[in-house]
C-alpha cells in the first residue's frame, strides 16, 4: 500500500477550487447526540484453512500433521419412533448401514433434553437414517432434535495422498505413537521389493490461474518424528515445486526408538508457479518406518499457530471482530481444543475426503484474536452436549479474563435456515430457539460472568425464520443476517455500466430487520457480507472486473454504513482470503470472496480489504449519524465517530462522478486534521496483478468551521483526528 503525502497548501487549492468534473455541494451535518455509545471496527470472517488455495492460514502448512482419524457429527430431527428406534426426517445423513454403531447421542430438545447414551445399531432403510438407541425412546417424539457423534480410526488419514497404499504398504497404526504427543496413532510405511512406500501433501494447487499462493520465501523449518525396524531403514524428506529444481531433500536412518528430526532451510523458490509437494518416503523390502507429527512451517512463525502473513494482514485490517466459521458444525469440544498433533479431521455431511476438513483450534483462534486486537466471534457446533456447552463456557470465560476481551460473540451453528447445512442444522425455528436457548444458558452459567453475547443466524431474504424463532430466544440475543448483494450481473453491459449494481439501497430491509430484533429485545448484526455475483450471464472476465474494482471497496463500506445507520453495530465481512470461487450458472471461477487476493505476502489487499482497513481507522467510539441537508446528497453515505474529543468521518460515494461535500460537526468540535482517500486510475482499476490503488494522505482544510471533503467517483474518503 503506497501512501502519498500531499502538501497542505496544495490540498487547500484542491479542496477550495474544484476541477470542472466535480459535482459541487451536498451539505451534511453531524448529529450532536450519538446513535450508539460504542461501536467496534468492521469484523472479518477468518474462514477455513485450505492447503490448495489462498486460505493457507496455519503456520504448519501441512494439514492433519498427526495422521489422525476422522470425526463425524450430525443432527437427527426425529420423524418417527418405534421402541428403541428413531428415524430422521430428511435424507441428509446418507451413511451406510452400521456407520454410527457404537457412536454417542445427546438429546437436545423435548422431554429427554440432556440425556446422552450410546448408539447400538444404525441402518438406512431407503435413504433415511434409522438409529437404535440404548434406551426406550417412548418419550422421544417427532420433531425432537438429537445430536450424534462417531470417531473412526479406520482407513488412511485424510488430507494426505499415498504411494502404494493399495497394497497395504501404508497403514495407520494406533499401537505405535511418538512419546509425549497427544495423538492416537502414527503412520506405518512398509515398502516391498521394487515398491517404495510414501506419503505426500499437495499444497498451493492453483498455479494455472493464480500463480504462487504459498511461495517458500525466507527460512523454513521441517520437523518429523520417526522410528524404524529392518535391515537398512531410511526415511527421505523432500520439498519440491513442480517445474522447478528440488527445494529441499534430506535422508535419515531412524532407529527403533522414536526420535525427532528437524531441519532449517532457505529454499530458492524463484522458479515458475507449480504445485508444491511435501514427501516422506522409504524403500527396501523388510524395512518399516513409522512417522508422526510432521511440520513444514516458516521459522518466523509466532505462538498463535498462524502464518506471519495472516497475523500481519489482520493487524493492518484492524478488525473489530474475527469470526471463526470453518465448517465445524459436527465437531466436538474436545477436538475444538485439541493440539495440532491430536486434532481429528471432522465432517458433518456424508462424503469422503471432500467433506473432511482439518481446522484451527479454539485456543489458537482466541490467541490470534488477542494478537490482532479483535473480539472473538465463535461459531459453536450445534451438535454439542450439555457438558460440552458447559466446558466451552468455562473456556471462554477464562479467555475473556486472560485476554481482556470486551466481548465474545457465540453463534449457534451457521445458517440453520439453510438447507445446505441441514445435516447439522435445525430448520425448524421453534426447535432452534429451544435448543440454542438451552445451550446459551449452560454456557453463560459456566462462564463466570464473562462478557458473552449470543447470536443466532437468520435469512436476510426471509425475515420470517428469525421472526418465528425470536420469541423463544433469550433476551438480548443477537439476530444476525448475511446481506450479500449484486447476486446477478447481466450480459450486454460494460463493466462500467454494471458498477451501480454494487450499490443497492437496502435501507428499508435493514430497518425492518432491526425493528424485528428490537421487538424481542435483540440486536441486529451482520455475520457475513460481500458482493455475491455467482449468478447472471455476464462473462467471467466482466464479473472479475466488477467485483475486484476500486468501486467494489467503496460499495462494501457504503453497505456497511447503511446497516450501521439501521442499528447493526456488529458486522463481519466475508472473508479474509479467497482467490476465487465457482459460478452457479456455468461453473467458471470468478474472483470472490477474499478481502485479500492471497496471503503469499502480507497485506495484498483487494479494494474491499483496503477499504475495510481504511474505514476501521475511523470506526472507534460513539457513532453519530450524518444528516443530509438536501436531496442532492443522494448516492453519498457518511458517518461520524467520536472518541473523547476526537472526531472521524467516513464518506462513501455511489456516484459516477467526482463530488465535493461539506460536513458540519457539532459546535465546539475539533475538526479532523487528516484526510485519507483511496485513489485509482479509474473506478475499474484493481490490485490483482499489480497494485494500482493508493491511499493519498493530506491535511484537512476547513472552510467556515466545516470540513470540506472531495470524493472521487465511486470513492471512499476518511477524515481522521
Amino acid at each position: 500500500m503506497k501512501i502519498l503525502l500531499v502538501p497542505a497548501a496544495l490540498l487547500g487549492l484542491l479542496l477550495l477550487g474544484l476541477s470542472s468534473s466535480a459535482v459541487s455541494g451536498p451539505s451534511f451535518a453531524v448529529s450532536p447526540a450519538p446513535a450508539r455509545q460504542q461501536v467496534r471496527g468492521i469484523g472479518v470472517n477468518l474462514g477455513s484453512p485450505t492447503s490448495w488455495g489462498a486460505e493457507q492460514l496455519l503456520a504448519n502448512v501441512l494439514p492433519n500433521p498427526g495422521f489422525e482419524g476422522n470425526l463425524d457429527g450430525a443432527l437427527i430431527r426425529v420423524a418417527s419412533v418405534q421402541g428403541r428406534f428413531i428415524t430422521d426426517d430428511a435424507q441428509y445423513l446418507g451413511r451406510a448401514a452400521g456407520f454410527w454403531n457404537g457412536g454417542r447421542y445427546s438429546v437436545r430438545s423435548g422431554a429427554l433434553a440432556g440425556v446422552e447414551g450410546r448408539i447400538v445399531t444404525s441402518d438406512a432403510p431407503g435413504s433415511y437414517q434409522r438409529l437404535e438407541l440404548d434406551i426406550d425412546a417412548a418419550r422421544i417424539v417427532p420433531g425432537d432434535i438429537i445430536a450424534i457423534h462417531r470417531t473412526g480410526t479406520d482407513g488412511l488419514p485424510a488430507e494426505w495422498w499415498y504411494q502404494n497404499a493399495v497394497s497395504g504398504q501404508v497403514q495407520s497404526d494406533p499401537a505405535s505413537r511418538r512419546p509425549g504427543g497427544g495423538g492416537r496413532q502414527s503412520l506405518r510405511l512398509a515398502p516391498a521389493t521394487d515398491n517404495p512406500a510414501g506419503v505426500i501433501s499437495y499444497l498451493d494447487a492453483l498455479p494455472g490461474r493464480a500463480g504462487k499462493l504459498l511461495p517458500l520465501t525466507g527460512k523454513w523449518r521441517i520437523g518429523v518424528w520417526a522410528r524404524a525396524t529392518g535391515p537398512t531403514p531410511s526415511l527421505r524428506v523432500s520439498v519440491l515445486r513442480q517445474g522447478s529444481p528440488m527445494l529441499f531433500q534430506a535422508s535419515v536412518q531412524p532407529t527403533s526408538t522414536w526420535t525427532f528430526y528437524e531441519w532449517d532451510f532457505s529454499p530458492a523458490d524463484n522458479g515458475p508457479a507449480g504445485l508444491l509437494e511435501f514427501h516422506l518416503d522409504t524403500a527396501g523390502a523388510g524395512n518399516q518406518v513409522w512417522v508422526d507429527d510432521v511440520s513444514l512451517s516458516p521459522a518466523s512463525a509466532d505462538d498463535t499457530g498462524f502464518r506471519p502473513e495472516v497475523v500481519d494482514t489482520l493487524q493492518a485490517l484492524r478488525p473489530g471482530y474475527l469470526r471463526d466459521w470453518q465448517g465445524q458444525l459436527g465437531d466436538t469440544f474436545d477436538n475444538r481444543i485439541a493440539t495440532p498433533d491430536a486434532r481429528l479431521c471432522a465432517r458433518y455431511r456424508p462424503g469422503v475426503n471432500t467433506e473432511l476438513y482439518y481446522a484451527y483450534s479454539l485456543p489458537e483462534f482466541l490467541a490470534l484474536c488477542n494478537k490482532v486486537g479483535a473480539s472473538p466471534w465463535v461459531l459453536a457446533p450445534t451438535t454439542w452436549s450439555d457438558d460440552e456447552w458447559t466446558r466451552a463456557g468455562r473456556l471462554l470465560g477464562d479467555a475473556a479474563r486472560r485476554y481482556g476481551f470486551p466481548e465474545i460473540v457465540v453463534e449457534f451453528g451457521n445458517e440453520n435456515w439453510n438447507q445446505l447445512f441441514r445435516a447439522a442444522g435445525i430448520l425448524d425455528p421453534t426447535a432452534l430457539a429451544a435448543v440454542s436457548r438451552r445451550a446459551f444458558e449452560l454456557m453463560r452459567s459456566a462462564s463466570g460472568g464473562a462478557p458473552l453475547s449470543f447470536a443466532v443466524g437468520g435469512w436476510y431474504g426471509n425475515n420470517s425464520f428469525l421472526a418465528q424463532a425470536a420469541p423463544g430466544l433469550p433476551a438480548g440475543t443477537v439476530q444476525a443476517v448475511a446481506p450479500y448483494y449484486a447476486f446477478t450481473l447481466p450480459a450486454g453491459k460494460t463493466p462500467l455500466a454494471l458498477l451501480p449494481q454494487l450499490f443497492p439501497d437496502d435501507r428499508p430491509a435493514f430497518a425492518q430487520i432491526a425493528k424485528q430484533a428490537a421487538t424481542y429485545g435483540g440486536e441486529p448484526a451482520t455475520y457475513e457480507m460481500n458482493a455475491h455475483s455467482l449468478g447472471g450471464d455476464a462473462t467471467p472476465a466482466d464479473v472479475n472486473t466488477v467485483v475486484t474494482s476500486a468501486a467494489s471497496g467503496t460499495a462494501l463500506i457504503y453497505r456497511v454504513l447503511h446497516s450501521l445507520d439501521a442499528g447493526f453495530s456488529r458486522q463481519c465481512m466475508f472473508s479474509l482470503a479467497g482467490f476465487d470461487t465457482f459460478r452457479w450458472t456455468d461453473g467458471q471461477p470468478v474472483r470472490l470472496f477474499g478481502l485479500t487476493r492471497d496471503l503469499a505476502t502480507a497485506r495484498r489487499f483487494r479494494p474491499t480489504g483496503l477499504a475495510v482497513s481504511l474505514a476501521n481507522e475511523a470506526l472507534v467510539g460513539e457513532y453519530h449519524r450524518v444528516m443530509a441537508s438536501s436531496a442532492a446528497s443522494q448516492g453519498i453515505m457518511a458517518a461520524a465517530f467520536r472518541d473523547g474529543a476526537r472526531w472521524s468521518v467516513v464518506v462513501a460515494s455511489a456516484l459516477p462522478q467526482e463530488s465535493q461535500i461539506t460536513v458540519t460537526l457539532p459546535p465546539g468540535s475539533k475538526l479532523p486534521s487528516v484526510v485519507k482517500t483511496i485513489m485509482s486510475p479509474s473506478p475499474l482499476s484493481n490490485n490483482e496483478d499489480a497494485p494500482a490503488l493508493t491511499v493519498d494522505q493530506s491535511m484537512a482544510v476547513p472552510r467556515l468551521g466545516a470540513l470540506v471533503i472531495r470524493v472521487p467517483a465511486y470513492g471512499l474518503v476518511v477524515a481522521l483526528p
